[in-house]
């Protein structure tokens, strides 16, 4: 069985992320906590999905709730299922794809907790999705106010 990790190579002003496997709700808080932490020191965050053979709707929305902040955010080597999901999901005008450069650079891995992520990314994730294309409520609805009354017990 293949393990998903979150990989990145930071170039000058530019940090690659690729997602290994799959990016799913498990890797998302830390994809999300990493992606603004590096755009808070002033550096562009691309996320490199050659090696992703899926991407599930919390890690979609984590993706969504960038590009709302940023204006947009770009992507490389979608498969055909995630550019499907992209598209279904009313995402396109917000995540770009494009051609990044090769080069060396500083590499590692995004750490994982090996908790499960919190109510909070789940929801931050799904909210975005209907913020970037409000047709998509009718399919998060019952997901975004699971997640409220979730947060609502702590």
């Amino acid at each position: 069985m293949e393990n998903s990790q979150l990989l990145y190579t930071e170039l000058g002003d530019l940090v690659i992320v690729r997602v290994e496997c799959k990016g799913t709700w498990v890797e998302s808080k830390a994809f999300l906590e990493f992606a603004k932490r590096k755009i808070k020191e002033g550096k562009k965050v691309i996320v490199d999905l050659s090696n992703c053979k899926l991407l599930d709707s919390t890690f979609l929305g984590s993706l969504a709730y960038l590009a709302l902040k940023r204006g947009k955010i770009e992507i490389f080597k979608p498969g055909k299922a995630i550019k499907r999901a992209i598209q279904t999901l009313g995402l396109g005008k917000i995540i770009k794809e494009i051609d990044i450069p090769v080069g060396e650079g500083k590499k590692g891995v995004v750490e994982k907790k090996l908790s499960p992520p919190e109510a909070e990314t789940i929801l931050l994730a799904h909210k975005s999705l209907v913020k970037a294309h409000p047709g998509n409520l009718p399919e998060f609805k019952d997901l975004i106010e699971m997640m409220e009354k979730e947060i609502e017990k702590k």
